[in-house]
């Protein structure tokens, strides 16, 4: 049958759908995954999953909102619902909606976001010195699950990624600049795009001498307003180490709720790290708008 360009299809047998933890799917962004029941075999299932996985995971290292900042998102296995009487349902999942609902359709690039003193504007090759600056300080990067860039190679890649990935509606990462000189001050993301129930994660990233200046704070509630706006999303979340603090209070004073405390979650250099989960409500941050704070708190 025909499908969209870029859409991942996996055709699993009924073992392999009953269990599809073991096939080790870490296809965290795709939601435009069509999860098909047949009798094809496991072992064709795990590859096309793993091909899939191969190029978000290399990306993500595992991201999560990590640092101040990082990268939200939880790392779950896609599963299959089950209906309100427990059944798995007919064997198809599918994030595809109508034409409308496809993030940034049409567009070769992210669109430029502005606020008071910055612009959200897409990541260029040019940005990667400062991307190495950023994402290779140990302290911004202090609470991710991936070490920090290595060298001007690894950040070039790292742009090079964060655009192909866009490609392939799989991750929405802008920088953030300032609007005097454009110069890069951090990243703000959303991944883990579901169409079908519009939700998405958030994460983000900010050079430590911008730290303290409400530039991340400031950032966000532009990208809130446009994703609950412009994208249509219902929810959004984020999942930080508790240890965080500086990011927790970015989130909270947003309006994030604690929702999970995950124990023991992720394993990073020899580190055993707990995880917590916060999600924040269109209709809770409708109600923000009607009762607006400051934008520079000194986050």
């Amino acid at each position: 049958m025909d499908r969209p360009k870029g859409e991942v299809v996996l055709v699993l047998d009924e073992d392999a759908f009953a269990g599809q933890d073991r096939l080790g799917m870490s296809l965290a962004g795709v939601d435009n995954v069509a999860i098909t029941q047949s009798r094809a075999s496991a072992g064709d299932a795990a590859e096309a999953a793993s091909r899939t996985a191969k190029d978000m995971d290399r990306f993500m290292a595992v991201k999560r909102g990590r640092g101040f900042g990082g990268e939200g998102g939880l790392q779950d296995s896609l599963k299959p619902r089950r209906d309100s009487a427990g059944r798995r349902g007919n064997g198809i999942l599918h994030g595809r909606m109508a034409e409308k609902t496809i993030p940034f359709a049409g567009l070769d690039r992210l669109p430029t976001l502005t606020t008071e003193r910055l612009a959200l504007r897409w990541i260029t090759e040019r940005d990667a010195p400062v991307l190495r600056r950023i994402f290779g300080d140990p302290e911004v990067v202090r609470y991710w699950s991936a070490p920090p860039l290595p060298d001007d190679a690894a950040a070039l890649e790292l742009v090079r990624e964060i655009q192909a990935l866009f490609k392939q509606r799989l991750l929405f990462q802008w920088g953030i600049a300032r609007k005097g000189d454009d110069r890069l001050l951090g990243s703000a993301t959303l991944w883990r795009w579901d169409r079908l129930h519009r939700r998405a994660e958030v994460g983000f990233a900010l050079g430590r001498e911008s730290w303290g200046q409400g530039y991340m704070a400031e950032a966000l509630r532009t990208l809130f307003s446009y994703a609950f706006g412009e994208l249509g999303l219902h929810r959004i979340e984020a999942d930080a180490d508790p240890r965080n603090q500086r990011s927790l209070a970015v989130l909270e004073r947003l309006g994030f709720r604690r929702e999970g405390y995950l124990r023991e979650r992720f394993h990073v250099a020899g580190e055993i790290q707990d995880s917590l989960v916060l999600g924040l409500l269109r209709s809770e941050w409708d109600k923000r708008l009607l009762n607006p704070v400051p934008s520079h708190e000194a986050l």
